[in-house]
């Protein structure tokens, strides 16, 4: 199918580019805050087995980390980490977006 005759294509892969490229970058900086471990260890650990050794494969090849990851790695990467790290970091963008609450602000 031709873009021609299917001119939302490239509107829709260019919005699912934005949201892959914009989750990989919020991902990682979540995964930054975890203590005592490489960003490239956690993640590997909150994936299954397979998906961790392809990861680890790319980067070896010379891949970025960023690039490493799949889309279809997300809900995993977030649920796996969702205490220690998403819980927290999605509270303090509620609060701060939605509410109008400071998360710097002590008491909250």
């Amino acid at each position: 199918m031709n873009t021609a005759s299917s001119p939302n294509r490239d509107a829709l892969r260019q919005g699912l580019d934005v949201y892959r490229d914009g989750m990989r970058a919020f991902i990682l900086r979540c995964f930054r805050r975890v203590k005592g471990k490489r960003v490239e260890d956690a993640v590997c650990a909150s994936l299954g087995d397979w998906r961790a050794n392809e990861v680890q494969r790319h980067l070896q090849q010379g891949a970025d980390l960023a690039s490493a990851i799949d889309v279809n790695d997300f809900p995993q990467l977030v649920h796996r980490q969702w205490h220690e790290i998403f819980c927290r970091e999605l509270g303090a963008i509620l609060a701060a977006d939605v509410l109008g609450i400071d998360p710097k602000d002590p008491r909250v």
